[in-house]
């Protein structure tokens, strides 16, 4: 339909500036159509468990992940009291470096399985065929972030045991809660 428009608009237009436009206009509506469908359909999941990083490609971009959980969360903390001091230690880093995303999550599965409670560290970097090379960059930053979050974690609650997050953990926050089945091991 829309080339049936272009059509119908450059055999009306008698002017050659207007047929120059016309021209212009469709062969950017073709290159869009062809960077929508080279780059816009292929996600994929990595997972790096040497270092507890999960790279998910999207069709515009790449996010780097990595998490801490507190394993075990007595009765009645206030988690939000010392969580100043978490988000200080990282908002200095995040003014260095932009990028970063620091999320707090409370995942209760459905099963039997517990209740996972923690901080997330995320950067986003845009999706380009040379993307590749700036994921290991990203990647080391989110390892340091993730050690930065962890110490922080143990500075802020001395007595609460924290440890890094595996991939179905992560999966399921990055999921919105949903527990993953057998296809994330």
């Amino acid at each position: 339909m829309v080339v049936s428009a272009w059509s119908l608009r450059m055999m009306l237009v008698t002017d050659v500036l207007g047929t120059v436009g016309s021209i212009a206009g469709l062969l950017a509506v073709t290159f869009l159509v062809f960077v929508i469908v080279k780059y816009g359909g292929s996600r994929a999941v990595f997972w790096d468990d040497v270092r507890g990083l999960i790279a998910v490609y999207r069709p515009w971009s790449i996010e780097v992940s990595s998490a801490r959980l507190w394993t075990s969360v007595p009765l009645g903390i206030d988690l939000t009291h010392s969580a100043k001091k978490v988000l200080e230690a990282l908002s200095e880093r995040y003014k260095e470096k932009r990028g970063g995303e620091i999320r707090f999550f409370v995942a209760r599965p459905l099963g039997n399985s517990s209740t996972r409670v923690g901080m997330m560290v995320t950067r986003r970097i845009t999706r380009f065929p040379k993307a590749t090379q700036q994921l290991e960059k990203t990647a080391e930053l989110v390892l340091e972030d993730a050690l930065i979050l962890e110490g922080a974690l143990h500075a802020a609650y001395p007595h609460t045991p924290v440890r890094r997050a595996g991939l179905t953990d992560v999966v399921m926050v990055l999921n919105g809660g949903i527990e993953c089945n057998a296809e994330c091991e």
